[in-house]
C-alpha cells in the first residue's frame, strides 16, 4: 500500500485532502506544517516509512534544498484556480483592466498569460528559485506598480506590512487531487524499484563471483559476499571507498574504456596471487553513466566448475552435441526442411521426424534441441528398437524399489525423469509394444509419469521428438500402432529424403567427409572428377551413414593423393553387393571355367576391372593389388571366385 505524506500550511487544505483520501487506497499522513519546521516533519515521515511527500510552494523549496532525498510532488495551482484568483482581484480592486503580480516558486503556475486576457487583466510573473528570492521579489512588484499581489503566506505577510492588497493563492482541490495522483504513480515506480532492487541483490548475493558496483565516480556502493572474501574486506569497510583503494591491480585503462560507456570483458587480474577472469559493465541511463558492476570470477574455481559439469553431462551422456550448422546440403529439399525445422525449435509441441535409415534423424532432433529455449537442459535420446519390451517400460519412466525381482535397492529415475525441463529424443518408435505406447499417450497427455511400482504421480515437462524409418499408417493398419498417439506425435511433422532423392547433397556430404578423415588420418586425398560422378551417381541406399563409412574407408585405404574412379567403383561393388544385385539383377554362375561366360556382373563390375588391370600391369598381381587397394591375398580370392585364368602370357601369375 501506498505511503504518502501530505504537508499542508493551511488546515482548509488538509480538509480538502481528507476528502480525496477517502477515495483512495493509500496510507496518507496528513501535517499542518510551517516552513520553519517542514524539514524536521519530513524526516519524521521518511523515518516511519513514507515514500512520498506532497508540499507547495515554499516548504515545497525547503525540501527540494535539504537533500533529504525522498520523492517530492509539487502542488501546482491549476488554470481554473488562476482565472478565480484573477477574477476575484479585479472584483476587489474594481478597475476595468488591473495590473496583477503573481510571485511564487517556478514549479507552482500553469500558463497565466492566456487567463490574462480572458479575464481581462493585465499580468505580470516574478517567479523565483529559492525562498530568499521572495521578498525582492514583492520589491520589484510593487515598483513596477502593481495594484494587487497574489502569492503565498511569506508574500501575503510583506506585501501588507507595505500597505499592498495581495490575495492568497488558494489551492482547490483539483490541484491537491492531481498532486495525489502523481504521487500514486511515483510509489507504483517506487514500488517496481524495490522489487527490483530485491531481485537484484539476491542475485548478487548468491553470485558465485564477487560483484562490486560503484557510482559513476568509483565510489563502491555494492560488496557482496563472496567480494568480502575475495578481497578481504568487509561490505561496511568497502562501501564508500575507491575501488581502486579495495583492488589496486584494476587496469587504469580498462576503467576509463568503462567510463566512456565502454565493456570491458575477460580481462585477467590478479590480487593477491589469486588470477581473476574480470567483466566491467557501465550502467548507463539515458546516454549517462550512472555506475559501473564489477565482477570477479577465479580463473581456477572457473576451470574446476566447468570440469564437473562437462564431466556430469558426458557421463550421463545426457547432451545434444549437434546443431543445424552440422547439417549439411545445398538442395532445395534440405534447405526447405532447416528452415522448417528451425521454425519448430522455437516451439514446444511435439515432432515426428520421419525417413529411411541413416538419413540423419537423430541429427535434426538434436539441432531442434539445441535451437530451443531448452538447450542448457537434458538431451536424453532412447532407441526403442534396443531395449526389450519388458524393459523399455522402466527404463523409460522407472520404478521404486520392490517393484520386480532385481530391481535396485532404492529405485531408479526413469529416462523421462531425467530429461525434465529438456527434450526426450524416441528414435524407433514404431518398435515401441502396444502397451508401451499406451504409457506413451498418457504421458504426452497428462504430462506426469509414475514409476512402476509406485503410486504417486511425478509431473514432468518434456519435449518429445520422435523418429521413425516405417510407415506408421501401414502399421496402424496393421493394429501394430496407437492412430491416437499417432496424431498425438505428429503435430509437427519433418520427412527426410534419401540421399537418391537430393543427389545435389552427395557431393557436399563427400568432401566433409573427405575433410573430417583427411585431418584425422593426418592424409590430403580429393576425389577425381570420375569417382565423383560415379559417387554422385551411385544411389546410397544407407543414405548419410553409408556414404560416410564409404569415404572413410578409400580415404583410408586410398594410396594415391587422388581417389580415382577405378577404386571407387571397385569398393561400392565389394563393399555392397546386395546394392550392385539391386542396380544390375540378379547374380548369376554357372561354374564354367570360362571367364567370359561366367561374369557376376556387367562389363562395369568388379570382374571386368580385374582383368583390365591385370593386362595394364602384365599380370603383375601386386601392382593390381596396390590400385584396387586390397591385399594380394584378397586378389587371388577374387581371382580364383571368377574363375580368371591363373596364367599371363603363358606365365603363371
Amino acid at each position: 500500500m501506498a505511503k504518502i505524506a501530505f504537508m499542508a500550511p493551511r488546515f482548509e487544505m488538509i480538509e480538502l485532502a481528507e476528502g480525496i483520501v477517502k477515495k483512495m487506497d493509500a496510507e496518507v499522513l496528513m501535517q499542518l506544517s510551517k516552513s520553519e519546521n517542514i524539514v524536521e516533519m519530513t524526516k519524521k515521515a521518511m523515518d516511519n516509512g513514507y515514500d512520498v511527500v506532497i508540499a507547495r510552494g515554499t516548504q515545497a523549496s525547503i525540501i527540494k534544498d535539504s537533500g533529504l532525498g525522498i520523492p517530492l510532488v509539487e502542488i501546482r495551482i491549476t488554470g481554473q484556480e488562476i482565472a478565480m484568483l484573477m477574477h476575484e482581484a479585479k472584483k476587489l480592486l474594481n478597475k476595468e483592466r488591473p495590473k496583477l503580480a503573481f510571485i511564487g516558486f517556478e514549479n507552482m503556475y500553469t500558463d497565466i498569460m492566456i487567463f490574462g486576457d480572458i479575464v481581462g487583466v493585465e499580468v505580470k510573473t516574478y517567479l523565483v528559485k529559492s525562498r530568499e528570492d521572495l521578498l525582492p521579489a514583492v520589491d520589484r512588484a510593487v515598483r513596477d506598480k502593481s495594484d494587487a499581489l497574489i502569492g503565498g503566506d511569506i508574500v501575503n505577510t510583506y506585501a501588507k506590512g507595505l500597505g499592498v492588497p495581495c490575495l492568497f493563492l488558494e489551492s482547490t482541490e483539483d490541484s491537491i487531487s492531481q498532486a495525489f495522483e502523481i504521487a500514486e504513480k511515483i510509489v507504483m515506480a517506487l514500488d517496481i524499484e524495490k522489487k527490483q532492487s530485491a531481485e537484484f541483490k539476491a542475485v548478487v548475493d548468491y553470485s558465485f563471483d564477487a560483484i562490486i558496483k560503484t557510482d559513476n565516480n568509483g565510489i563502491i556502493t555494492i560488496f557482496n559476499h563472496n567480494a568480502e572474501e575475495s578481497f578481504r574486506t568487509r561490505d561496511k569497510n568497502a562501501i564508500g571507498k575507491k575501488i581502486t583503494s579495495i583492488i589496486p591491480e584494476i587496469d587504469q585503462a580498462d576503467l576509463a574504456k568503462v567510463k566512456k560507456g565502454q565493456e570491458v570483458f575477460g580481462t585477467i587480474l590478479t590480487h593477491d596471487e589469486t588470477v581473476y577472469i574480470a567483466n566491467f559493465a557501465p550502467i548507463n541511463v539515458d546516454g549517462k553513466l550512472e555506475g559501473v558492476i564489477f565482477s570477479f570470477s577465479p580463473v581456477e574455481k572457473i576451470e574446476d566448475m566447468a570440469a564437473e559439469i562437462k564431466r556430469e553431462i558426458y557421463l550421463k551422456g545426457h547432451i545434444a552435441k549437434y546443431t543445424f550448422k552440422d547439417i549439411h546440403g545445398i538442395s532445395n529439399k534440405m534447405r526447405s526442411l532447416k528452415d522448417m525445422a528451425l521454425k519448430y525449435s522455437k516451439n514446444n509441441s511435439t515432432v515426428l521426424i520421419s525417413g529411411e535409415s541413416g538419413t540423419g534423424k537423430e541429427l535434426f532432433a538434436q539441432s531442434i534441441h539445441n535451437e530451443s529455449l531448452r538447450k542448457n537442459n537434458p538431451f536424453v535420446a532412447v532407441n526403442c528398437a534396443a531395449l526389450p519390451s519388458n524393459l523399455l517400460e522402466s527404463e523409460l519412466f522407472g520404478y521404486v524399489e520392490g517393484a520386480f525381482t532385481g530391481a535396485s535397492k532404492g529405485g531408479k529415475r526413469g529416462l523421462f525423469h531425467l530429461a525434465d525441463t529438456g527434450t526426450i529424443f524416441l528414435d524407433e518408435i514404431s518398435e515401441m509394444d502396444l502397451y508401451g505406447q499406451v504409457r506413451l499417450l498418457r504421458v504426452i497427455q497428462e504430462k506426469n509419469i509414475m514409476r512402476v511400482g509406485d503410486d504417486k504421480v511425478t509431473p514432468i515437462d518434456v519435449r518429445i521428438i520422435a523418429a521413425t524409418n516405417k510407415n506408421l499408417m501401414d502399421l496402424i493398419r496393421q493394429g501394430k500402432f496407437r492412430e491416437d498417439l499417432y496424431y498425438r506425435l505428429n503435430i509437427l511433422s519433418l520427412h527426410i529424403p534419401p540421399l537418391r532423392e537430393r543427389r545435389e547433397d552427395i557431393l557436399v556430404l563427400t568432401d566433409f567427409f573427405t575433410r573430417e578423415y583427411s585431418v584425422e588420418l593426418s592424409k590430403s586425398v580429393t576425389f577425381s572428377e570420375g569417382a565423383r560422378k560415379l559417387m554422385s551417381e551411385y544411389d546410397w541406399y544407407g543414405n548419410i551413414r553409408q556414404l560416410k563409412n564409404f569415404v572413410e574407408k578409400v580415404v583410408t585405404i586410398s594410396s594415391e593423393r587422388v581417389i580415382s574412379e577405378e577404386l571407387v567403383r571397385f569398393h561400392i561393388e565389394d563393399s555392397f553387393p546386395i546394392d550392385q544385385s539391386q542396380k544390375y539383377g540378379t547374380i548369376q554362375s554357372n561354374g564354367s571355367p570360362q571367364a567370359e561366360e561366367i561374369r557376376p556382373y556387367t562389363e562395369a563390375g568388379e570382374y571386368t576391372r580385374i582383368i583390365a588391370l591385370l593386362d595394364k600391369h602384365s599380370g603383375n598381381r601386386m601392382a593390381v593389388a596396390k590400385e584396387l587397394g586390397i591385399s594380394t591375398t584378397t586378389l587371388w580370392r577374387k581371382i580364383r571366385k571368377y574363375n580368371i585364368s591363373t596364367t599371363y602370357g603363358g606365365e603363371k601369375i
